[in-house]
């Protein structure tokens, strides 16, 4: 297995983990079905598909403000990109999955509340799919 695999998982490369600021060991594999995003501290970094959106998203999260709801705080790299290497990374809210269904519609409403004035963007013009 190649260094800093975990259970046949491999981690971001160590340029991407360094170039947003995070110690590079140790890194742990965060649950969910792909096991590939890893929390280095109080961060989290995790691939991006598509680098266009990921970047919008995080430009709007790094500017939302909320007071009823957490969500988390996009990390710039170094040089101040949002992606690098086809990674991103934001900060880690620690929480767990539970059936707060009445929660999470507040949340929704909230989020969509902050979001009311943000301009749609471009990309999702575009999409045909």
């Amino acid at each position: 297995m190649p260094r800093g695999t975990v259970l046949g998982v491999t981690p971001p490369p160590a340029h991407a983990i360094a170039a947003f600021g995070l110690q590079v060991d140790p890194g742990q594999p965060l649950g969910g079905t792909s096991r590939r995003v890893w929390r280095y501290g109080d961060a989290v970094i995790k691939p991006v598909l598509d680098p266009v959106s990921a970047t919008w998203v995080s430009g709007v999260f790094e500017s939302l403000r909320l007071t009823n709801l957490r969500i988390p705080r996009p990390i710039r790299s170094l040089d101040g990109r949002w992606v690098v290497s086809g990674w991103s990374a934001q900060r880690f809210v620690a929480g767990r999955p539970a059936p707060r269904f009445v929660e999470m519609l507040a949340a929704a409403r909230d989020l969509h509340a902050a979001l009311a004035g943000v301009p749609r963007p471009r990309f999702l013009t575009e999409q045909d799919d």
